[in-house]
């Protein structure tokens, strides 16, 4: 459109009042943890309950990143959420971000080694966990774990053959779960300590399938 710009900065808000999850599918032991995967928690409920949540809401902070923003996880007093570089999509890559919850200020950022500009996360026990493709060998998933309060990256995976990871991870009881596709379907258990293999299973519908937990 006339008069708008390529480098439109889309918008990330965050309402007055966070909630707390209810003990049934959350994710994490930790009483900070309100929103650890998508659709709010383990198992995808897409659920927040709380007494506090009662309109009328309003506004806290609003904070411009570079180009689309993915779901939003709270835990630990703060928000983090994945983001393209940029709006071009011959340079962007996805980086992640962890802001003040409740400033919006940016904590810290990293930039994502992925082969595709956006990504997904999910948190469990101090960590944030992602997953996407291997930008060196594009026939093979990735699994990365970041530390919540410094952004320090603590192990990367790789998942053999199956490129198509754009589901969302889910993490829970010391487990990252990850699924994906290319060569066939395939379900991932990764160890949260360390991002060794735990076991993997052949399934119909790895790609944009995202695991849930019950």
């Amino acid at each position: 459109m006339p008069g708008v710009s390529r480098r439109l900065k889309l918008s990330l808000c965050c309402v007055a009042v966070c909630a707390a999850l209810g003990s049934a599918g959350s994710a994490s032991a930790d009483t900070g943890a309100l929103a650890v995967a998508y659709q709010i928690n383990a198992a995808h409920s897409g659920v927040q309950t709380d007494a506090a949540l009662t309109p009328p809401f309003g506004r806290r902070w609003r904070v411009s990143l570079p180009a689309q923003v993915s779901y939003p996880l709270i835990a630990e007093g703060k928000v983090f959420v994945t983001a393209a570089s940029s709006m071009d999509n011959a340079t962007r890559t996805p980086v992640l971000y962890a802001l003040d919850q409740a400033s919006g200020r940016i904590l810290w950022s990293q930039t994502l080694p992925l082969g595709w500009p956006r990504a997904n996360a999910a948190y469990d026990n101090g960590r944030i966990f992602v997953s996407g493709t291997d930008p060196v060998c594009c026939q093979d998933g990735v699994a990365l774990a970041y530390a919540v309060d410094t952004g320090t990256l603590l192990w990367r995976t790789k998942l053999p053959w199956q490129y198509a990871i754009t589901a969302a991870p889910t993490a829970a009881n010391g487990v990252v779960y990850v699924s994906g596709s290319g060569s066939g379907d395939t379900l991932y258990a990764l160890s949260e300590d360390d991002g060794h293999v735990l076991a993997s299973q052949p399934w119909a519908g790895g790609d944009q399938s995202s695991p849930a937990l019950s």
